[in-house]
């Protein structure tokens, strides 16, 4: 069993942040996240019984993986999202507006983030339709999808069901990014100026505060 990697770190680059790292930090500050190379192996654990669990076992192999777009990604943008079982109730309201988001970012771009709780891969595509029609994707950057153990139906995997609906937008798609309900989780601010790196073994996000 290892530790959790939510532990805090003094310096600015990190495997994985603590979510105070990224509270605490000033304005204009940047930090640097790293792909991990591994996921928890398991399922949850019980909070009722083990109050005070500190450890996971980290020991399955993963990778962020580039879906859809050229082997070697390097893009900037506002981050924006959440996850998909959530944000689909926000589509088409004032709390959900990307579209406008995106206008009012247009000169820093946007890389929009999605990950998947529970929702099996159909229910999936209808989500990211919708959320495609309501302008989520509009003036993307790239798109980060997280790692997700949610279920598969009638023979289309959650692969299947993001490049169904996202492949038309000729960006980057990267799966199996480290944020979401497979632990470890990096910390993503919506808002940040994020620089995203998939390039050979360099795999990593910065996000900056201004």
């Amino acid at each position: 069993m290892a530790r959790t990697s939510w532990t805090r770190r003094t310096g600015c680059r990190m495997g994985t942040a603590h979510w105070l790292d990224a509270a605490t930090m000033p304005a204009r500050a940047s930090f640097v996240q790293e792909d991990p190379r591994v996921r928890r192996r398991g399922g949850f654990d019980d909070w009722e019984r083990h109050p005070c669990a500190d450890r996971m076992d980290l020991s399955e192999p993963t990778s962020w993986r580039v879906l859809a777009g050229e082997p070697r990604v390097d893009v900037s943008g506002r981050l924006i999202g959440g996850c998909l079982d959530v944000v689909c109730h926000l589509a088409g309201t004032p709390y959900g507006d990307v579209r406008r988001f995106a206008r009012d970012h247009e000169d820093d771009g946007v890389i929009v983030y999605l990950e998947n709780c529970e929702a099996p891969s159909l229910d999936a595509a209808r989500i990211l339709h919708g959320l495609r029609l309501a302008g989520w994707f509009e003036g993307a950057s790239a798109v980060l999808i997280g790692r997700t153990g949610a279920p598969e139906r009638a023979g289309l995997t959650q692969d299947d069901a993001i490049l169904d609906e996202l492949w038309s937008l000729h960006v980057p798609i990267v799966a199996d990014v480290d944020f979401g309900h497979v632990p470890p989780g990096n910390v993503l601010v919506n808002g940040a100026l994020a620089h995203v790196v998939v390039d050979g073994a360099r795999h990593e996000i910065r996000q900056t505060f201004v």
